[in-house]
């Protein structure tokens, strides 16, 4: 006897709206950084009026944001896998939208960078936890449609962010004169906030399947973070210092990379090293890097 399908509205098509929601406001906040920039440096205003080179900083600081969601992507899978994928997607959206918002708030370089680079940290657990919650409450053969249906919200957020952010920096222009650039994060990151509300709400699990271990999850991942902006931003003082070059940085950048891999080899490499030797997923992660090379360079540089 053939199985018989459910048909209607299902709880998965809630978590789907829900995920293509996160991607969006997720997304946007990300991107915003790249047409503020550019605003920045056309009009010559804001903490990049002063810099001697305002086109070498706006780089490193996109290079600066990109490492910082690039090294929490095992830690956001790992703690995924050990607190519920639910809990690292609504830490991460509530983390894009409170650091957004403190951006916003910002007025010097320093904290400008760190606080986007601290978005970056929390805004990466997104990547290694949607799809998996999404492969874990999906019939298999909707599978397909509900991958599709959460990745076109990055797509939203990409394209709105980049379209809309000089808009919104010139309609808060006369209100708020040369700190308009700061318009952007604050409204944003209010959206962000509100948007993580209701999608810890919709994701809230039901019945005694489920829990939440919000507090776990988030000082553990904290502790990834705060390391890890550390880091990150002993290498902008040490560029800022030295005068390296845009090689030198993706080198010292592509380093931290490996010693995270290092790390998890020594720490958890009974745990995962059969996922790290896996010559299918490697030929997979290199694929990648064209996909994400002109994603960056478009979603970072791509102002209108």
């Amino acid at each position: 006897m053939a199985e018989q399908k459910v048909k209607g509205w299902q709880r998965y098509h809630t978590i789907w709206v829900m995920l293509f929601i996160g991607w969006i406001v997720s997304y946007a906040d990300r991107t915003l950084t790249g047409p503020v920039v550019t605003w920045m440096i056309t009009n010559k205003v804001g903490f990049l009026e002063a810099a001697s080179n305002p086109h070498a900083l706006g780089g490193l600081l996109g290079s600066l944001f990109f490492a910082g969601y690039m090294l929490t992507q095992f830690p956001g899978g790992y703690f995924g896998d050990k607190f519920g994928y639910r809990t690292v997607v609504v830490i991460s959206i509530f983390w894009a939208g409170i650091t957004t918002l403190l951006t916003g708030l910002t007025g010097g370089l320093v904290a400008f960078i760190a606080l986007r680079v601290f978005t970056g940290l929390g805004e990466g657990v997104l990547y290694s936890n949607d799809r998996s919650l999404v492969a874990e409450v999906t019939p298999p053969d909707k599978l397909g449609l509900g991958m599709g249906v959460v990745m076109g919200g990055l797509t939203v957020g990409l394209s709105a962010a980049l379209v809309g952010t000089v808009y919104l920096i010139e309609w808060a222009q006369p209100s708020m004169g040369v700190n308009a650039w700061k318009a952007p994060f604050l409204i944003l990151g209010t959206v962000t906030i509100i948007a993580a509300f209701f999608i810890r709400q919709a994701l809230k699990p039901r019945g005694k399947n489920g829990s939440e271990n919000f507090g776990k999850a988030l000082f553990n991942l904290l502790k990834y973070a705060l390391v890890f902006l550390v880091a990150i931003m002993a290498v902008y003082f040490i560029t800022n210092a030295m005068h390296l070059n845009d090689v030198i940085i993706a080198i010292i950048l592509t380093c931290l990379a490996f010693v995270l891999i290092a790390f998890i080899f020594i720490k958890k490499g009974h745990e995962v090293s059969p996922i790290l030797r896996n010559k299918n997923l490697v030929l997979i992660y290199i694929s990648y890097i064209a996909v994400l090379w002109h994603l960056w360079f478009y979603g970072f540089w791509g102002a209108p």
